[in-house]
């Protein structure tokens, strides 16, 4: 109700004029309620200058542009550094141009600035669209050469002012002297922008309240109002939500780094990631056996390590030729054999295929592959280490291109312990590359769903049953009984040993492969079995997804239709899932935050537990129809946590807050993970089976509505899985006290891999790869390759320089080592007689590794594509605001792509 129909309303009847009635009452009542009005409407807009999110918005303030708009001035922008005091007494000395400098200034005109001036007939004031085109002109021949003596020609100029243009200042100083210049030409027409306002002193107050002052300096940290009053509510927000925690250490980061430009692909925020287990220290161990030479290893000669780390370590290996002398041998095809984890065997090794001359050194560092089946095609990408940097184990920007002689119609793949990848297709055929040579190794009836390597045996599941390969011989695949007739889809291994096969017949379970198998369930189709880390046993099929107690043998299906907190999300697993908030479930998994990230035949969707105020969280099921429109094949978390996702448009990768798309071979960002393209919240979401399409829920009208969003993402061909192995990268130096030199790479195909099944037997690995060091003990041994052929003693047993035994006769037991540390027992009377000595010494070893620790944290900035480096003034803020906020205990460093840079 305007203010005039509020006065009228409560004026007596007798005197009180009809709508639409003209006279003096109705006249003054429309009057003073205009202005009553219009005090209302600025009143609000002050009020709201104070208000907490409003508060820096000098720029946009309407009671700014309101006051500037009934003075016909223009709006005054973030960047001007003069604006029109009085239009009059600024154009009409450029109009007639009768000084120097009023020429110089007409003539740097913009032709359409000059056309509006022409235009203009000097009578009134000019239009602000006049006056802004002006004031744009005047800020452009500010950054330009302008002071010249003869031009400014009676003007009266500060002397400290013009020796300061003179002495050759550049960038945004000489900029900003220049504009004193053309002020002391235009003194009645131009002023200096005054950007202080009330709201902007509120706006410092918020600040240093939460300890936030403005930046100032230097230029690449100097705030503008609007990044400061978002460094602010991240800030407020952090404190409001808690520190000690990974979102305080994502929020600090975003908080602290400076915004992108406007234009940036990336959105307004750098990319970075945050990093549990981060492995941030080095760990280093050089064997030392007692004896000549010092320090010096020979084939057999074994040492232990003990790693405090949580996951195995890729290590970078040291391999020096040792000295010419007694009891030396060249180092000659050198091995390193990762032969026991605790007292488990695994006997899996690297050499290289030369000698080490003495004092040179060989070095493998360890490298990284990431294979993707795109489009039935083979692609591969490697992460290789520089000097200054370690090799991406993600390989993220690693460009794919198609693995040399791959087979077509690739659908599934899986890569050994022993290096080894293979490959199933939609034919049923299996193929092995050893990166170089492929083999075909059989064919099963029908699509290869999923390889699984396990102890020496390849399990095919396929269109046509369970199939197994020994993967030591060279036999085809053999059909694996036990199981029903039809498709299988998924299987995998419990921590319990036991197996499970999500199948078309449903889900069934076996003690071991082989062995008969129980039926679990057997209502319809299932396309995923497996657990999440916290031990959920999940299966995914056409009812969607569910959650399956296998102690209480007790099944809850995800239901999610309604959008309440008193409602359950999940349900009894009993019946058919006629609306269960999700299409038919290919695959899920859960990232290291908690989320549930779940693939369907219908897109993308995730379970999260989304913050509604500090330590309160509703779950939702948030979807990206707007990305994904299809299947999403597979979901792969990689080394960093990050998640990454083959589906129907190709390969997706998710950093912990932004989404991001390979299109072109080109990482593109679809920003953040939990907002829409406008930057709205991405919301609840739903599948409607019976409508066949994906639903959100608009809060502001408490409904569900039907999609509205168009896919954003360029179509890829359709990517079936992605895995990532271990690769190495070898060259030849020698040892300084700067550390290694490198003066060579080694040859391709110079590095090999061996195995053994068991103590007599030694197979070819395949893709070359350093073993690396486990959680825990370990045995690791010096060898040397064998020669072929090999004339083994008769007298027995005898142990080859690779380490394979040769055993005696059955009765005889085998003898002990001969080569005892100097921290062991020595060995009773006389038992040197029937022992086993090692061979000559040959190479200096020593191995380092960086172990992935408990209470360690690293936050990873992302290079910009072009980007030379950041800024350390930028470096230094956010290493700053992580100390404020890191956890007690906890070590947190800062790296930008490989590099750590504080720690």
């Amino acid at each position: 109700m305007s203010a005039a129909e509020s006065i009228r309303s409560r004026l007596p009847s007798l005197y009180r004029p009809e709508p639409g009635e003209s006279g003096i009452v109705s006249d003054m009542l429309a009057a003073v309620g205009d202005r009553i009005d219009t005090l209302h409407q600025l009143s609000a807009f002050v009020l709201q200058q104070h208000w907490f999110h409003f508060a820096d918005k000098r720029t946009f303030s309407p009671t700014a542009n309101l006051m500037r708009e009934r003075a016909q001035r223009p709006v005054l922008l973030q960047g001007d550094l003069m604006v029109v005091a009085d239009a009059m007494q600024l154009l009409t000395p450029l109009k007639s141009a009768a000084r120097p400098i009023d020429v110089f200034v007409v003539d740097a005109l913009r032709p359409a600035t000059a056309d509006l001036l022409d235009a203009w007939d000097g009578a009134v004031p000019p239009p602000v669209g006049v006056q802004r085109a002006l004031i744009d002109d005047l800020h452009r021949i500010a950054r330009s050469d302008l002071y010249d003596a003869d031009r400014f020609a009676g003007i009266a100029l500060d002397p400290d002012l013009v020796a300061e243009v003179v002495s050759g200042i550049g960038g945004s100083e000489l900029t900003r002297r220049n504009r004193d210049l053309l002020l002391a030409a235009y003194p009645d027409g131009l002023a200096a922008a005054d950007h202080d306002w009330p709201t902007i002193r509120d706006l410092a107050r918020i600040g240093s309240l939460a300890s936030v002052p403005p930046r100032t300096a230097p230029p690449v940290l100097r705030d503008t109002v609007e990044s400061y009053r978002t460094r602010i509510a991240r800030i407020v927000a952090l404190y409001r939500n808690g520190l000690g925690t990974l979102g305080a250490l994502r929020s600090m980061t975003e908080a602290q780094l400076p915004p992108l430009p406007a234009d940036a692909s990336e959105g307004p925020d750098r990319p970075f990631s945050v990093e549990e287990w981060a492995p941030i220290t080095t760990a280093t161990y050089a064997p030392h056996p007692p004896g000549p030479p010092e320090g010096a290893v020979g084939p057999l000669m074994s040492w232990n390590l003990s790693n405090s780390a949580l996951t195995p370590s890729p290590p970078t290996l040291l391999i020096t030729g040792a000295a010419p002398g007694k009891c030396v041998q060249p180092a000659n095809r050198p091995m390193i054999e990762l032969y026991r984890v605790g007292a488990a065997p695994v006997r899996i090794a690297i050499g290289y295929d030369d000698t080490v001359a003495p004092g040179d050194t060989l070095r493998l560092r360890p490298a990284a592959h990431r294979f993707v089946i795109a489009g039935g095609e083979l692609l591969g990408a490697a992460s290789l280490p520089s000097e200054e940097t370690p090799a991406d184990p993600t390989v993220t920007d690693g460009a794919a291109t198609a693995v040399a002689g791959g087979p077509g119609g690739c659908t599934a793949m899986a890569h050994g312990p022993d290096g080894m990848l293979w490959v199933g297709t939609e034919t049923g055929a299996i193929h092995r590359w050893d990166g170089a040579t492929w083999t075909e190794r059989g064919t099963v009836g029908g699509v290869v769903h999923q390889l699984v390597v396990y102890d020496f045996t390849l399990l095919i599941a396929a269109a046509d049953g369970l199939h197994r390969i020994e993967i030591t011989t060279p036999d085809p695949p053999v059909p694996v009984a036990g199981l029903p007739a039809g498709s299988v889809n998924r299987l995998w291994r419990a921590p319990d040993g036991a197996w499970w096969y999500a199948t078309d017949n449903g889900i069934q379970q076996s003690a071991a492969i082989g062995d008969a198998a129980t039926d679990i369930r057997t209502d319809g189709r299932y396309l995923w079995v497996g657990a999440d880390d916290a031990g959920a046993l999940l299966l995914g099929g056409d009812d969607g997804l569910l959650h399956y107690d296998a102690g209480n043998d007790v099944a809850h299906r995800y239901w999610g239709i309604e959008f309440s907190e008193t409602e359950p999300d999940w349900d009894s697993a009993d019946g058919p899932a006629v609306d269960s908030g999700l299409p038919a479930v290919i695959c899920a998994r859960r990232d290291r935050t908690g989320t549930l990230w779940i693939g369907t035949e219908e897109g993308l969707a995730a379970y999260v537990a989304e913050p509604v105020r500090p330590a309160v969280y509703h779950t939702r099921l948030r979807a990206w129809p707007d990305l994904v429109d299809g299947q999403v094949f597979a979901i792969e978390p990689d080394q960093r946590g990050h998640m990454w996702f083959a589906t129907n448009r190709g390969l997706f990768r998710f950093d912990g807050r932004d989404m991001h798309h390979q299109e072109g071979g080109v990482w593109v960002s679809y920003r953040r993970w939990d907002q829409r393209a406008d930057g709205s919240p991405r919301g609840a979401w739903r599948y409607h089976r019976a409508a066949a399409l994906w639903q959100y829920y608009d809060e502001v009208q408490r409904e569900w509505r039907d999609n509205d969003l168009a896919v954003r993402t360029a179509a890829e061909d359709p990517a079936t899985a992605v895995i990532w192995c271990d690769g190495v990268s070898g060259d030849i130096g020698a040892l300084s006290g700067d550390g290694f030199v490198p003066s060579s790479a080694v040859a391709d195909g110079a590095l090999f891999m061996r195995y053994k099944s068991d103590e007599e037997t030694i197979h070819d690995g395949g893709i070359p790869f350093i073993p690396r060091v486990p959680p825990g003990a370990s045995t690791w041994r010096y060898l040397r390759r064998e020669e072929s052929p090999l004339d083994p003693p008769a007298n027995r047993p005898w142990w080859s320089c690779e380490g394979r035994r040769f055993p005696p006769p059955l009765t005889e037991p085998t003898p002990p080592p001969g080569r005892f540390g100097k921290a062991d027992a020595p060995p009773p009377a006389n038992a040197y007689d029937d022992a086993l000595f090692a061979y000559d010494a040959e190479a200096e070893v020593s191995m380092a590794w960086n172990p992935s620790s408990a209470l360690t944290v690293l936050v990873r900035l992302v290079h910009r594509a072009g980007e030379a480096g950041i800024d350390p003034a930028v470096l230094d803020v956010v290493w700053n605001g992580l100390q404020k906020v890191r956890p007690a205990g906890v070590r947190v460093s800062l790296a930008v792509g490989e590099t750590i840079v504080r720690k």
